[in-house]
């Protein structure tokens, strides 16, 4: 859970500011100030060429845009504020959305066994709950033992990794550390998700998407996984500025990691965040695990408690060509989110978006 632990660091971490004396700002907004524009700056210098960032800003009723890329010596104003990038994890938070919205439906509970909704035993009798599953707390490792995607396929690791093989791993092969320990698992989402949408609701995980969280919120621009008949996709780079191929995913693993999304519509998502009457939207909230320090996790959502009386609700996300975070402070109305179309490994797209939320 090392990844929970980062954000005290970050709280209080400088911005880089190495390759920014090489650059021109010509960054402009005439509803971001002047600090706002240079955190936005710092992280667009730290991006490629072609690199670019999309911020949404939400604060006292309104949402405020702005896009930057970086272009060959400078750091321009673009408009993308519908365009869609991939937004990784934090695809997470939605495949817990949808679990909580069953949970409201009355169509299963949080204590009830997975197990119930298959035709065979898992492997070593292993049982494990839906909360559990959301909340990262059933032993199960980050990737299936199955996958060889991951090896033999980076550029699309979870491409070929599809129902079959994970109903085959549930059934022969699955392993978990101790029951009720603590590991970060794209697998465990990934059979969240395939769970809720193809046994509990016959439905596919972009139908149920759709249906249950999308449309309800105005998310026009939002799939899984690209739709060109939606939105335009920004192309993805990796950190070196060469083109990242796209990774596709299947519905066995699609709750980890598929959804494709825009500033405006994440946006929205945030904006129903800010409801606390919204009973599904409050339940993901909800503290499920307490970590070490002013941390704790709900259904998805990382929780962190920066200073009393404060509490912020995010997550962030990377596939292959992109790195995005969102955040939101409900007690006090306000939300970020970050999407960026490059693959930056360090701490500098979260940095940027817990800065703004401050």
């Amino acid at each position: 859970m090392r990844r929970f632990l980062l954000l005290c660091t970050l709280l209080t971490s400088l911005m880089t500011t190495a390759q920014t004396d090489t650059l021109r700002n010509e960054l402009q907004s005439d509803n971001l100030d002047s600090t706002q524009l240079a955190i936005v700056y710092h992280l667009a210098a730290q991006l490629p060429v072609n690199g670019e960032v999309a911020i949404a800003f939400l604060h006292d009723g309104q949402t405020d845009y702005l896009g930057a890329r970086h272009e060959a010596g400078r750091i321009v104003t673009v408009d993308n504020h519908d365009k869609a990038f991939a937004i990784g994890s934090i695809s997470k938070v939605f495949t817990a959305t949808l679990l909580a919205d069953a949970v409201e439906r009355g169509e299963i509970e949080l204590d009830d066994t997975v197990n119930a909704a298959y035709d065979f035993p898992f492997h070593d009798s292993i049982t494990f709950t839906y909360g559990q599953l959301a909340s990262h707390t059933t032993g199960l490792p980050r990737l299936p033992n199955n996958m060889p995607g991951v090896i033999m396929s980076p550029d699309n690791p979870y491409g070929a990794y599809g129902p079959e093989q994970l109903q085959a791993y549930l059934r022969d092969e699955m392993g978990v550390q101790q029951d009720g320990s603590s590991v970060y698992s794209n697998l465990g989402f990934g059979i969240l998700a395939y769970t809720l949408t193809y046994k509990i609701a016959e439905t596919t995980y972009g139908g149920a998407l759709r249906e249950r969280i999308f449309d309800p919120l105005g998310m026009t621009q939002s799939s899984n996984g690209p739709d060109s008949s939606r939105v335009e996709l920004v192309p993805g780079y990796s950190a070196d500025g060469t083109p990242a191929p796209y990774w596709h995913f299947t519905d066995a693993m699609a709750g980890a990691g598929a959804i494709v999304s825009t500033p405006q519509d994440m946006a929205r998502f945030l904006t129903a965040q800010m409801d606390t009457s919204n009973r599904v939207l409050t339940l993901t909230r909800e503290p499920v695990v307490e970590l070490e320090g002013p941390q704790a996790v709900g259904l998805a959502w990382q929780i962190l408690s920066p200073e009393p009386g404060r509490t912020v609700y995010w997550h962030n996300g990377a596939v292959a060509g992109y790195r995005a975070f969102t955040g939101v402070d409900v007690e006090q109305q306000r939300g970020v989110v970050v999407l960026t179309n490059a693959l930056l490994m360090g701490p500098e797209v979260d940095r940027a978006g817990m800065q703004l939320l401050r």
